[in-house]
């Protein structure tokens, strides 16, 4: 007994000295690292976001640290293909539009002559322009209101198809060569149409995604096309909504976790590359 009970003794203080050992070693490895904020600020320059963020913005650092989301990586992965959502005459030119505030937004910010220069750089290099218009049925049987936006619709007078107003804004206009996927309900074009079909088919890596609004349909279009699988780039000078409060808190706060946010200048060059 007496000589189990001296063996214990001693494997307990050998364990308790290199408890001890473990513990200093440890000590000095912590006071070896620099300050939290100076972690932190090198940790921020191995992973800078590839947009400047709105000043009332919160900054996010891990969840940006992947290949396609640092400095230097081409905000354009594969085949690159252009959304340009809803800009039609009775969503966006201030005589027809149901949403002035909106209509006011995109000519305040002269945003179609924006996405005409984008498109026409996605023409220039080969890549596909997909217009994705709001086109309703005159009786609506398709529509569900189960939304606020939709009961607002359903207020006004069905446009014909043949209507001055349905007709796309100056400088958005379908060219030659151009796609066209209409939708008679619903807020997205990513969703109950062919538009995802046709963009696998044509092998579509990116979608750049242009129009109104930023807090409605083209933010439908930006989540949808993640969740299936698209690089997204959104071009921050060719969407809007009805104010810049909205567009900001929308671009900065939501987007940008899940869609690269660019301007069209940087767009236009990387195609050119």
């Amino acid at each position: 007994m007496t000589c189990c009970t001296a063996s214990r003794a001693s494997a307990s203080a050998s364990l308790h000295s290199r408890l001890s050992i473990l513990r200093a070693r440890f000590s000095l490895a912590i006071a070896a690292l620099p300050p939290p904020s100076a972690m932190m600020t090198a940790s921020t320059a191995a992973c800078q976001p590839l947009w400047p963020l709105h000043a009332g913005a919160v900054r996010l650092v891990s969840p940006l640290d992947c290949k396609c989301y640092r400095r230097g990586h081409s905000m354009i992965i594969g085949k690159p293909a252009l959304i340009i959502h809803e800009m039609q005459k009775f969503v966006v030119d201030p005589q027809y539009a149901g949403f002035p505030a909106l209509a006011n937004q995109v000519t305040e910010r002269g945003i179609a002559k924006k996405i005409s220069a984008l498109a026409d750089a996605f023409r220039k290099a080969g890549a596909p322009v997909f217009h994705t218009p709001a086109r309703g049925r005159a009786d609506r049987k398709d529509v569900k209101v189960n939304t606020l936006i939709a009961a607002m619709s359903m207020k006004g007078t069905p446009l014909p198809a043949d209507h001055p107003a349905q007709a796309y804004v100056e400088g958005c206009e379908f060219h030659e060569g151009d796609f066209e996927i209409p939708r008679s309900s619903g807020m997205t074009a990513m969703v109950g149409t062919q538009l995802d079909t046709l963009m696998r088919r044509m092998g579509i890596e990116t979608v750049v995604v242009t129009g109104v609004s930023v807090n409605v349909g083209v933010a439908g279009n930006v989540m949808v096309a993640s969740e299936l699988g698209y690089h997204v780039l959104v071009p921050d000078d060719c969407v809007a909504a009805s104010d810049m409060e909205t567009h900001r808190a929308i671009v900065d706060n939501q987007m940008r976790m899940i869609a690269r946010v660019a301007q069209s200048e940087d767009v236009i060059a990387a195609l050119a590359n």
